[in-house]
């Protein structure tokens, strides 16, 4: 799910620097989604499941979805990764299985 300007670019058949000025405001209607990472410096990564629906609706490209299955995947991932770090758990553990 996420993505890189270039890889916007390669998905739309637009330049990096055409979606740079999507993203900044400077071309287009303004809105596009925010970088998961906006305080980094260096490359950012945008949730394609967030900027699908707006290419669609703004740009009138035909661009595919992400199947909602391979973000949660995704999330789960992550989430094991971190999961003995984190403190009450068992909070989170309710949350997955309610």
């Amino acid at each position: 799910d996420l993505v890189t300007l270039a890889d916007i670019a390669d998905r739309i058949g637009q330049s990096r620097e055409s979606v740079r000025r999507y993203v900044t405001g400077a071309r287009g209607p303004g809105g596009f989604p925010p970088p998961v990472n906006p305080a980094r410096d260096g490359t950012l990564f945008y949730r394609w499941s967030e900027v699908a629906p707006w290419v669609r609706e703004h740009l009138g490209a035909k661009v595919d979805d992400v199947d909602p299955a391979v973000v949660v995947a995704n999330l789960v991932l992550q989430a094991r990764r971190l999961w003995e770090r984190v403190e009450h758990v068992s909070v989170f553990r309710e949350l997955l299985t309610s």
